[in-house]
C-alpha cells in the first residue's frame, strides 16, 4: 500500500502537488499498482495525454 490519502494531503486542482487549498470539488487522479514499474509508466502515459503530474497521488 502506499502513503494515505486525506483532504489535507491530497493532490488536485486546486491542491498539486499537495499544497494548502480546498481540494474539493476538483479533478485529482489516484493510482494503485503493486508494481514501481506500472506506476511509472502510467504517470508518463497521462502526462504525456496532457494531465498535470500535480494532481497525480498514488
Amino acid at each position: 500500500m502506499g502513503d494515505q490519502i486525506s483532504k489535507s494531503s491530497i493532490w488536485t486542482d486546486s491542491t498539486p502537488y499537495g499544497s494548502p487549498g480546498n481540494p474539493f470539488n476538483n479533478s485529482t487522479i489516484i493510482i494503485t499498482t503493486a508494481d514501481r514499474g506500472i506506476n511509472y509508466q502510467m504517470r508518463d502515459a497521462l502526462v504525456r495525454a496532457g494531465f498535470n503530474p500535480g494532481i497525480m497521488n498514488g
